[in-house]
């Protein structure tokens, strides 16, 4: 864990960077398990773990600044939507911040971090529709093919290897799909 001197020392952007994956995060993680009609995680059998969530968003924001030096990204350019989800989506995959509170729990509660880490890929990859978090997922949940695809995408995760960069692939390809103007937004307008 860093000292609070190395927190002190850092660019501006960086602190708000932590903040604000924080901030996020912890919304899609209320919207899980505080849902007070059908949450999604019981909190009495799971809870967010503050320091794995810490790992993740350092490790998230370390990979940010590889993708920036791999890509030559200056560091007043922006990076698209779908890159970061990519990013984000490895990162809690890695760190795994939702922790059972239990000795045992069945299959469907073991997919919870694949579900958390997917929910706030997709919510990065809305943001450009300048929507909250919740909301944006909740358009994406209502298109025909998404029930589908979160099935598959969730099978990937849990079953399958992957790595950021075909993280990155799928959220753009969904990202043209699901958001009419994305491909205008990040790929015409940006060049």
């Amino acid at each position: 864990m860093p000292s609070r001197e190395f927190i002190k020392i850092l660019p501006k952007d960086a602190k708000q960077i932590r903040f604000d994956q924080y901030k996020y995060m912890y919304a899609i993680w209320m919207s899980l398990a505080y849902d007070e009609k059908n949450p999604t995680i019981n909190r009495k059998r799971f809870q967010l773990s503050r320091p794995l969530m810490h790992e993740t968003i350092e490790h998230f924001i370390n990979d940010v600044d590889i993708l920036k030096i791999r890509y030559k990204i200056a560091e007043k350019d922006f990076i698209q939507p779908h890159k970061v989800a990519g990013l984000l989506t490895a990162s809690i995959l890695r760190h795994k911040p939702i922790i059972p509170l239990i000795p045992k729990y069945d299959e469907r509660e073991s997919i919870f971090n694949e579900v958390f880490a997917t929910l706030n890929g997709l919510a990065v990859c809305g943001e450009y529709l300048g929507e909250s978090s919740p909301r944006i997922i909740g358009i994406i949940k209502k298109k025909p093919w998404f029930k589908s695809w979160f099935s598959d995408f969730i099978h990937l995760l849990q079953k399958r290897n992957f790595t950021s960069e075909s993280l990155i692939g799928i959220y753009e390809t969904l990202s043209l799909i699901a958001f009419p103007g994305y491909r205008e937004e990040y790929f015409i307008n940006k060049k």
